[in-house]
Parts: structure tokens; C-alpha cells; sequence
């Protein structure tokens, strides 16, 4: 090809063009057919993906929705959770910075 355009010849010239178009159009065509093969293969193989894990996760939450009579009392315990944990969490913390940095009680020296 680089010989025909280095050459100066006008009709081939042009039916080197017509041909390296035609591939491009061709290569392009392909891609896009690929493309949609596998975008098809994920389609069919997407509703199985997860396996029975979605319908497990709708039952626990369908037994833990029926646990609590509405989910207005599920919405509430979900947003008091944090309070009511986190001052035990703090205590926790501090006992463990305490022991890990070796302070006990010092005798008091009169």
C-alpha cells in the first residue's frame, strides 16, 4: 500500500483508498457485532449471577420486618441503634487505650 501512494499512480491510488475504507468499515462492523455477543452473554448470565442470594436476603428482611410489628418500629430501632451503642463503644475504647498504654491506679502518697 505505502508503494502505491508513493508511486503517484492516480487509479490506484484510488482503489487503495476504496480498500483500506472498506476495511475500516468491516473491522468496525465486527467490533460492534462482538460487542453485542457479549453484552448478550451478560444478559443471560446476569439473572443467575448472584445465585438464590437475592431471594435469602428478601426472606431475612421479610423475617425481620414481621420481628417488629411495622416498619415505622424497624425505621426507629435502626436510628436510636447508634445512640444507645455508641457510649458503651467509647467505654470500650478507653479501657483498651488504658490497658494497652500500661497506666494503673497509683497508690496515693501522703
Amino acid at each position: 500500500m505505502t508503494a502505491t501512494w508513493q508511486g503517484g499512480g492516480g487509479l490506484k491510488k484510488g482503489w487503495t483508498a476504496a480498500f483500506w475504507c472498506t476495511g475500516v468499515a468491516l473491522f468496525v462492523m465486527e467490533l460492534s457485532l462482538a460487542l453485542d455477543y457479549v453484552q448478550a452473554r451478560f444478559a443471560d448470565l446476569a439473572p443467575n449471577f448472584l445465585g438464590v442470594l437475592p431471594a435469602l436476603g428478601l426472606a431475612a428482611w421479610k423475617l425481620i420486618e414481621s420481628t417488629f410489628w411495622n416498619y415505622g418500629l424497624l425505621e426507629a430501632a435502626f436510628r436510636v441503634a447508634p445512640f444507645v451503642t455508641l457510649p458503651f463503644a467509647l467505654i470500650g475504647l478507653a479501657v483498651a487505650m488504658r490497658n494497652s498504654m500500661g497506666l494503673q491506679k497509683q497508690p496515693d502518697s501522703k
